[in-house]
């Protein structure tokens, strides 16, 4: 993975080889999500509940997988745990409106790190490399 070239939106993080999954029950904030990630780099696929994202994770060798706390059905914290369950070295990062509630509950979380909505572009980006390991230059 390479974070050493400039993306097309102008900043330095770069995602390129990044393979990510977005879980939102929201279309306009999974395009907007796949859009930014993509300008950087990122391989992104997308799922619009956790029976979904359950399915496509167990076809599909995810880096990072981006996760909607409140969906309908299976909830963000279930799908998480449920991916989490199985060997896997997949990264799983909450999206939530709550963040400071997440914090506080982090250490029975199966969550990797916590973004808060509503999503910046920017931080999105440098959260993402700090979830995969990678270092930005």
């Amino acid at each position: 993975m390479s974070t050493n070239s400039q993306s097309p939106t102008g900043d330095r993080t770069s995602l390129d080889g990044v393979h990510i999954l977005i879980v939102d029950d929201s279309d306009e904030l999974r395009e907007i999500i796949e859009f930014v990630l993509a300008a950087r780099g990122a391989r992104v696929d997308s799922a619009c509940d956790g029976a979904e994202a359950i399915s496509m994770s167990q076809t599909t060798s995810y880096d990072l997988i981006l996760m909607d706390l409140r969906m309908p059905g299976l909830d963000g914290r279930d799908t998480a745990a449920k991916i989490k369950s199985r060997p896997s070295k997949t990264k799983i990062v909450a999206l939530t409106g709550d963040l400071n509630a997440m914090r506080a509950s982090a250490k029975d979380s199966p969550f990797d790190a916590f973004i808060s909505k509503p999503i910046d572009p920017g931080n999105l980006s440098v959260s993402i490399i700090n979830a995969v390991n990678v270092k930005c230059s």
